[in-house]
């Protein structure tokens, strides 16, 4: 989804935006509705067995200005179309990706009837297994980065009979282009013998690269 102005004036980016607690919050809350509400023209996949989202916003910055997003987010957005949403930073109260995990879990459970909606700068993108999150989003003045491409794989956490998830890209960006320099299933086909697999393995682990493997659709 991009809202990229050539001619722009005023809060022209995300990072921008995302720090201005007045009009820039006002402005990222009213896209964040436009996704969440039904009566837009996103397609997007809808299953009520994984209601919950998880929105990164890959802007650095102070972890508290999530929070203070997040309070904005929670008095103006609370019930949208008759439906109940509760919005929870999860980069400023946890330290680890499992005690990210364990938080998220909580939340969803304290909140029965409820769509939790997860923002973070940047918590949560690699070892994080939430099934129950069926959307992703990536706010981005940038090119999506590996990390980013993690971030948009918290929708995409498998359980049996999850065939579907949105993953949801939301940028300033003129470049169609992707900035990131993770391997696919090409680079993993040439590796035939034990050595070359170990050195792919490391490389991957360096560049933070999150890979999938499906057996069989149970596993």
């Amino acid at each position: 989804i991009r809202f990229y102005r050539e001619k722009a004036s005023g809060l022209t980016n995300i990072s921008d935006a995302f720090k201005n607690k007045n009009s820039g919050h006002k402005s990222l809350a009213t896209a964040i509705r436009g996704l969440l509400e039904t009566s837009n023209n996103f397609d997007l996949y809808e299953n009520d067995d994984y209601p919950h989202w998880f929105m990164k916003f890959a802007t650095g910055g102070d972890v508290k200005g999530t929070i203070k997003f997040v309070n904005y987010l929670n008095n103006v957005y609370k019930n949208i179309e008759g439906v109940d949403y509760v919005y929870h930073a999860i980069n400023s109260t946890t330290t680890s990706n499992r005690e990210a995990e364990k938080d998220c879990k909580k939340d969803i459970k304290d909140n029965p009837g409820k769509i939790v909606v997860f923002i973070t700068q940047g918590m949560a993108t690699t070892s994080f297994s939430v099934p129950s999150i069926g959307n992703s989003v990536v706010f981005s003045d940038n090119p999506l980065r590996a990390d980013d491409v993690q971030a948009l794989h918290r929708s995409a956490t498998w359980i049996k009979g999850k065939v579907e998830c949105n993953m949801i890209r939301v940028t300033t960006n003129a470049s169609y282009d992707y900035d990131w320099d993770s391997p696919f299933e090409d680079d993993l086909a040439k590796c035939k013998d034990r050595d070359s697999k170990k050195r792919l393995g490391t490389e991957m682990l360096k560049l933070g690269t999150m890979i999938h493997f499906k057996d069989n659709g149970v596993s």
